[in-house]
């Protein structure tokens, strides 16, 4: 498909600081990574921390911020990686769907979305906790593995599901789902 790489405008909460930054539009990346040094130098507060699993399979842990971010012309607030100096700046799934744009392949560019997916999300059912899903509304096999086509998930692999927790001043988690 090749590489698409595009200008986007990152924002304190506020709306006030704002460095422009260059980044990789990677739709297999879950959220956007910005260089910590700019995340910094307009003042985004640190509110958690994620693990991340990389292409080439490592596992790290990164700080979580939430920020203002433009991309073609449209603003949304998004929760961030704070990228450290050896990661790539990308922009994940997360924003382009809360922008509404997806990638052309062909163009390389991006366009809007023509139609947005929805699937169950909801802050109410707990996955995962101790490696077997703890709600009653979620069915479950023998052994822990989650069957609800409820939840859509990646075959052959792990989903890395965002879920807002309540009461975590609105910072998004990332929680651990087994493949069906």
């Amino acid at each position: 498909m090749g590489e698409t790489s595009v200008k986007v405008r990152v924002f304190d909460l506020k709306g006030e600081k704002y460095r422009d930054v260059d980044v990789l539009v990677d739709t297999g990346a879950t959220y956007t990574a910005i260089p910590e040094r700019i995340l910094e130098e307009i003042g985004i507060e640190r509110i958690g921390k994620v693990r991340i699993e990389f292409a080439n399979g490592e596992i790290e842990e990164r700080d979580i911020g939430n920020v203002l971010i433009e991309v073609e012309g449209i603003r949304r607030a998004n929760p961030v990686i704070f990228a450290k100096e050896k990661d790539a700046s990308v922009l994940g799934l997360i924003t382009l769907e809360s922008c509404g744009l997806t990638v052309d392949p062909v163009s390389k560019k991006l366009i809007p979305l023509k139609k947005i997916h929805f699937y169950f999300q909801s802050p109410l059912i707990p996955l995962h906790q101790g490696g077997d899903c703890q709600s009653p509304l979620i069915p479950l096999l023998q052994g822990g593995n989650c069957q609800s086509p409820l939840i859509p998930l990646h075959q052959g692999g792990i989903f890395f599901l965002p879920l807002l927790q309540k009461g975590g001043r609105g910072m998004f988690k990332t929680r651990r789902q087994k493949p069906c």
